[in-house]
């Protein structure tokens, strides 16, 4: 437990004192079409608040890892790439790696795309944003529909764009919830 705090008091503090810009992945280029990329991703908090510490102190001090993203993709032909990404995080007090998306992707012409695997599935505008990407630190309570973990699915999605990309159109077909509970954590 003392080395995790020390991480995340680490962490805390190099990300308010190293306020340059941050570059968290690569590519590398293994010919003119195929590719292999990796990046990261790390969601941290802190707060103290004045007056409430039991200990008699001035302020109580929170320093919290949120989660780490690992982002993996690859491109295996002019049309064809991959995509593969996890989330470590706290499950029931436990650290945990789930998948977050796991998916093949199939580009035919701009108007008309295939994604197989796990994924956000086409919904709304707020699928857009998630708790790395978004300007409020929850993650939109729209988007606790049924669903594996963090909004994804498994299931096939085509789409494209029309009209030199002024019309957008997705349609899919996915897994959805199964038996009385939303929480399938898998």
């Amino acid at each position: 437990m003392q080395f995790r705090v020390l991480v995340c008091n680490t962490v805390a503090i190099a990300s308010l004192v190293i306020a340059a810009p941050v570059w968290a992945g690569g590519t590398i280029k293994i010919d003119e079409v195929k590719s292999v990329t990796a990046g990261a991703g790390l969601r941290s908090g802190m707060s103290f608040v004045e007056n409430s510490a039991p200990s008699g102190e001035d302020y109580s001090k929170n320093i919290s890892m949120g989660s780490i993203r690992l982002y993996f993709g690859g491109t295996l032909h002019e049309n064809i790439s991959l995509e593969f990404n996890t989330e470590m995080s706290d499950c029931q007090g436990e650290s945990c790696v789930r998948v977050l998306d796991a998916v093949a992707k199939v580009q035919i012409s701009e108007a008309f795309n295939i994604w197989v695997g796990r994924f956000l599935p086409p919904s709304d505008r707020s699928n857009l944003s998630g708790p790395y990407f978004g300007n409020q630190w929850s993650f939109p309570m729209v988007q606790m529909y049924p669903a594996i973990f963090a909004g994804r699915d498994d299931g096939l999605a085509v789409w494209g764009k029309l009209a030199d990309g002024r019309l957008k159109y997705q349609v899919g077909t996915f897994k959805g919830a199964r038996g009385p509970s939303n929480a399938r954590d898998l």
